[in-house]
């Protein structure tokens, strides 16, 4: 199956340039660069602060509970998700040849990760323990788990990453995974401008200049917290949210505010008809009571005189905390007393479909260019570690110059450009579009209209259905615009912004005019 034409031009490429080169690097990396062009699908890390949640996200979007979401030293190390048609672990040692480990129940990384035979003469392995878990994250550079998964065979493969300020750090391990993704979904539980000097940082330390509004997603978790009282938490999180939106324009595309606790277990498979019966007890009980127990987290593990035991009720609270319980008690008052009424309550309490159909519109539908992009940069890389011998040779690397230069004017591609070119501008002048652009909203919002969307109408502020004469028309009223803020005395940050959209833009309107 195809990845997509412009990951099968790189492709093809890649295979012209292999037999110029001899045995060696440059040859290595045209090999894992075509290798990894055949992958159908993207690339999406999950990444931000320590306890942001990335790992209940991590489930969310697997639709099974595989990554570790209590504090274990598994959430130490770069866990990758792939689909593989039987549930195993690949542990890579920082030195040392890899292994498989069998899964643990359910698929799930095991809480020990060593060797077989290095566990009979080593100490227990005491899962929580903070001083095995750095010394698993020392040892271990990263795991793979692979498990028969519809989502990662379909859409995505995941990769979790340890959070900044774990005992690690960001290692070598993790900012090598944050550089091969393709796409980033970065968590804050708590936004504010360190959130803009994180972005900025990875940008540079990750070696990933193509994180920008083109490839990042923020989404604020565990809004359940924010509020005082489990009914407020919505509209206090939808305005943190704009506000943080604003706040990094260019350095992502939006953040969307999420309960992952409650994502994560309507998509798993962990709730049963057994919690369904639990849930209706305590609707069915004293509801006064209730409400007191639900005050807090606290209060509800230790109300020992309600319908429920000690395990049950921690049960419910690890899968929905008092947020969900709250509310799904209310949904049953209404009349939502089956399973299934539950999870798809569950589902709409969360907010994770607005995060889904991002990814699957944006990163998944997008995944053709945003591995096309990634790819070129690496091809070319490849091809000046090489020395081409003989004027033959030397014409095929010339020959694929003039493809790489004419591949990179394509719209999809410079939308990735000028993506970057915003987001270095945003990283380095601290301010939502920089300089005189930050003066000038129309000019802000055009420049994120052509940073994030999906097909060069939308880039253009034209409907996904417009006609080629539309989105031609379109974009040679936003390129005069261009053109004329281009006149205007402007820093060279911002004058590689307004000359990415101008080349964007003549690209759009070159395309949709011989379309049309």
């Amino acid at each position: 199956m195809s990845a997509g034409p412009l990951c099968d031009r790189v492709r093809a490429m890649c295979v012209d340039v292999e037999g110029v080169f001899g045995p060696g690097p440059a040859r290595d990396g045209l090999i894992a660069i075509r290798d990894r062009l055949a992958e159908r699908t993207p690339r999406i890390a999950v990444g931000g602060k320590l306890n942001a949640g990335k790992s209940t996200l991590v489930n969310a979007l697997l639709g099974q509970r595989l990554a570790a979401t209590n504090g274990t030293e598994t959430t130490m190390v770069v866990a990758w998700f792939r689909d593989h048609y039987q549930s195993r672990i690949l542990v890579r040692p920082r030195d040392g040849a890899p292994y498989y480990l069998p899964a643990g129940p359910g698929g799930r990384i095991p809480a020990d990760l060593r060797r077989p035979e290095d566990r009979a003469t080593a100490s227990p392995n005491r899962e929580g323990d903070q001083e095995v878990a750095a010394e698993l994250a020392r040892r271990i550079a990263s795991v793979t788990v692979e498990v028969p998964n519809r989502r990662l065979a379909e859409r995505h493969i995941i990769v979790d990453t340890p959070g900044l300020g774990a005992l690690t750090g960001l290692d070598e391990a993790s900012l090598a995974a944050l550089a091969d993704a393709d796409a980033l979904l970065y968590l804050m539980p708590h936004p504010g401008l360190q959130d803009r000097q994180v972005l900025t940082e990875l940008r540079a330390n990750a070696g990933a200049a193509r994180l920008s509004a083109a490839t990042v997603l923020g989404v604020l978790s565990r809004i359940d917290l924010l509020g005082e009282r489990p009914d407020d938490v919505w509209p206090g999180a939808r305005k943190v949210a704009a506000r943080s939106a604003g706040q990094l324009r260019g350095l992502l595309a939006d953040v969307i505010p999420v309960v992952g606790l409650l994502a994560e277990t309507a998509f798993g498979d962990e709730f049963t008809e057994a919690d369904t019966r639990r849930l209706l007890r305590l609707a069915d009980s004293d509801r006064p009571a209730v409400r007191r127990a639900l005050y807090k987290a606290e209060s509800f593990l230790t109300w020992d005189d309600g319908p429920l035991d000690a395990a049950e009720r921690q049960r419910l609270l690890d899968m929905l905390g008092v947020y969900g319980l709250t509310h799904l008690l209310t949904a049953i008052d209404g009349g939502a007393r089956s399973t299934r009424a539950l999870l798809d309550t569950m589902e709409e309490l969360s907010g994770i479909r607005p995060v889904l159909d991002y990814v699957d519109r944006h990163f998944v539908a997008g995944a053709d260019r945003l591995r096309a992009q990634a790819a070129v940069g690496r091809l070319e890389a490849a091809m000046s570690r090489g020395a081409a011998p003989s004027a033959d040779e030397r014409q095929v690397l010339d020959r694929i110059r003039e493809e790489i230069a004419q591949l990179r004017r394509h719209p999809l591609l410079l939308q990735i450009e000028a993506a970057a070119a915003l987001a270095a501008l945003v990283g380095a002048a601290g301010t939502p579009a920089g300089g005189r652009l930050a003066a000038d909203e129309t000019a802000a919002d055009e420049l994120l209209a052509l940073a994030t969307g999906g097909d060069s109408a939308t880039m253009v502020g034209c409907a996904p259905a417009a006609s080629g004469a539309e989105v031609a028309g379109a974009a040679e009223a936003a390129l005069g615009r261009w053109r004329t803020r281009e006149s205007s005395p402007t820093r060279a940050l911002e004058r590689r912004v307004i000359r990415a959209a101008i080349d964007l833009c003549q690209a759009i309107y070159t395309q949709a005019a011989a379309a049309a």
